[in-house]
């Protein structure tokens, strides 16, 4: 129960986090954006790999 509430909290932070480093991102030149793009999907996979 409480890792359920835990990892709604954790979701809500991370969308947070995203839309706030998102717009960061957005203004910078192409090639950081691409390789902002490979951190962030590494670590997804990273976040959400089957234990």
């Amino acid at each position: 129960m409480f890792w359920l509430v835990g990892m709604k909290f954790v979701r809500i932070m991370l969308t947070y986090f995203f839309i706030i480093v998102g717009n960061r991102v957005w203004f910078v030149n192409l090639h950081d954006r691409a390789r902002t793009v490979e951190a962030f999907t590494a670590l997804m996979k990273e976040l959400y790999k089957p234990q």
